[in-house]
């Protein structure tokens, strides 16, 4: 067995993963809608910087897991930011703060955007392409 999954081994672990799963399953759906369905002043306040605390670096982890493991099962168009700000109100809801940036690729000839969440020390959301844009904003 991989390294990377021995947490398969402990079933306290894969039902931590699985609740986990479901929360951000549900939260990306919420999410999704509000942005979609909604007047940006209505969810605005999701990107307002917080002063709480950072979250145990495992917790950070098991979140970039989970978020990472549904990408392929997710709509198409749930995009970036939308996996940002399930994410970081599923911290927030814990009590824990994290940082979420936005960034900009001026290299393309139309501009293009992404977002990243990041909270202890790692990137949570939107690392895989984060190398080719710079931030342009933080909250």
């Amino acid at each position: 067995m991989a390294p990377a999954r021995t947490w398969l081994r402990k079933p306290a672990r894969l039902a931590h993963f699985v609740v986990l799963g479901v929360e951000a399953l549900a939260q990306i759906g919420i999410v999704w809608a509000t942005v979609r369905l909604l007047p940006s002043r209505k969810w605005r306040g999701w990107l307002q910087p917080t002063d709480l605390e950072q979250p145990p670096l495992q917790l950070a982890r098991d979140l970039r897991r989970i978020i990472a493991f549904l990408g392929p099962v997710l709509p198409r168009r749930t995009h970036c930011l939308i996996c940002a700000i399930a994410a970081r109100v599923m911290l927030a809801r814990r009590g824990y703060g994290s940082t979420l940036s936005l960034g900009a690729d001026a290299s393309q000839p139309a501009m293009t955007a992404h977002a990243w969440l990041s909270a202890a020390s790692i990137i949570v959301t939107g690392r895989e392409t984060m190398a080719n844009y710079r931030e342009v904003a933080r909250f």
